[in-house]
């Protein structure tokens, strides 16, 4: 029943080159061993050895290295002493075969999320072998105890594209994404918790499942991600059920978990914060600087954020903290923004938030503490005190297509000008004027209006 499966997975690894192709394809063999029961005897695993090893050519050898690496143990030994006999036969191992079992290093930890949207999240993980780097996208499920949803292979050639895409915040379709860097043992913590509560909800579930090719690919690569996590000594005690996801663990990750927010301080006379908030992937960078009492509002920095960059407020808006994610749009999953004071989330110099505006154009801005300074009895505040470049209009398109636009509208010899200035006035390329902003500012909703 099986052989046809294994000849034709066997007849694809004998001639494929790179290693990680390999692997993928010989995890298609460690699924097929892992949902089998018929090695309750000695005999059933020596006759699937000898079935393979009789082929006696490269493709039984690269199906015997993959049987060795199974979850069987008694099996696994038989096809590593088949695959020796072959190997002293003269029989030529697969081309791929020295590299897979070089030394491996994990390289990167990232976990990507929705602003809002605390039901899902993503974790690349990425590691280095002959000078190479190569991974996987794992999908997590927080809404079923944090079980693994899908895992994707990243083979080298498409490394560079999916990380410029999390950087840029496009993991996903027309919907923002954030990423965080995780450490190791944090990466190594979040994925046994998923690898652990996934197989856990199998040995729950009845055997009648669905025929879906990725549920039929994920056993096997479940185990070649396991498999790579042993080789780069990424070992440790596994967290218990569910505790690697953020809303309901009670001993996990501090960078996955909520840090509590500090309570508010009362102060006669608040500290001001010496903010600077920069347009992210911004080419030349627009920023600006903003002087800001420490309580007011994450809804009195949206409202200045808004007047600080020339926009209206017509769009929904998240600021993403340590202390969790705030909001006054009701769509999102947020906390209320009119309930923490800036003091709370940006206490120090040098700690920084994200604000996103506009879930279409993805306008995403880095909010970072620059200095914390007394109150100066004679200004007014909130106040701009320097910046640079002209903000991008309302419904420009996102980062791209402002800078298309604004290279268009300044160059009289660019094959879109004479379109764009129709459709574009003058005050689209503005330049940074602290003194129109400060002027908006006076009429922005905050505390010192």
């Amino acid at each position: 029943m099986m052989r046809p499966h294994m000849a034709a997975i066997g007849d694809d690894l004998a001639t494929v080159n790179d290693p990680f192709e390999a692997e993928l394809a010989g995890g298609a063999i460690l699924g097929l061993l892992a949902g089998l029961e018929q090695f309750d005897s000695d005999r059933a695993a020596v006759r699937l050895v000898e079935d393979v090893a009789l082929q006696g050519d490269t493709s039984a050898r690269a199906l015997l290295v993959f049987m060795g690496l199974g979850p069987d143990r008694n099996l696994a030994s038989l096809a590593r002493q088949a695959d020796a006999v072959l190997d002293a036969a003269g029989v030529q191992d697969p081309v791929w075969a020295d590299k897979l079992f070089q030394p491996v290093e994990p390289t990167r930890f990232t976990r990507i999320t929705v602003p809002g949207d605390r039901m899902e999240a993503w974790l690349l993980v990425l590691f280095r072998r002959s000078d190479e780097e190569h991974g996987f996208l794992v999908g997590i499920d927080y809404t079923d105890c944090g079980a693994i949803s899908m895992l994707d292979p990243v083979p080298p050639s498409h490394v560079r594209d999916l990380v410029e895409r999390i950087e840029a915040g496009e993991l996903l379709d027309d919907i923002p994404t954030v990423a965080e860097d995780l450490d190791e043992e944090q990466g190594r913590v979040f994925l046994d918790g998923a690898i652990g509560a996934t197989l856990d909800h199998w040995a729950e579930e009845d055997d009648e499942t669905e025929d879906d090719l990725d549920a039929d690919l994920l056993p096997g690569r479940i185990i070649l991600l396991g498999r790579r996590l042993n080789e780069a000594g990424m070992v440790g005690d596994p967290p218990v059920h569910g505790a690697h996801v953020p809303i309901n663990a009670e001993t996990s990750i501090k960078d996955l978990l909520r840090m509590p927010l500090p309570p508010k301080t009362i102060q006669d006379t608040p500290p001001i914060l010496q903010l600077r908030a920069e347009l992210d992937q911004s080419e030349p960078e627009i920023w600006r600087r903003l002087e800001v009492p420490a309580d007011s509002s994450l809804a009195d920095l949206h409202g200045i954020l808004q007047a600080a960059f020339g926009w209206s407020g017509a769009h929904s808006h998240c600021f993403v903290t340590p202390f969790g994610e705030y909001s006054a749009t009701a769509a999102l999953t947020c906390e209320n923004e009119a309930d923490v004071a800036l003091g709370q989330v940006l206490p120090a110099a040098g700690d920084d938030i994200t604000y996103l505006y506009d879930f279409t154009d993805n306008w995403d801005h880095t909010i970072t503490v620059e200095a914390v300074h007394p109150r100066d009895p004679e200004a007014s505040y909130p106040l701009c005190t320097a910046g640079a470049e002209a903000a991008p209009p309302e419904d420009a398109g996102g980062i791209e297509a402002w800078q298309h636009l604004r290279e268009a509208l300044a160059d009289t010899a660019h094959p879109d000008h004479r379109q764009l200035v129709g459709e574009n006035t003058e005050e689209d390329l503005e330049p940074f004027d602290p003194t129109a902003i400060n002027a908006r500012l006076r009429g922005a909703p905050t505390r010192d209006s």
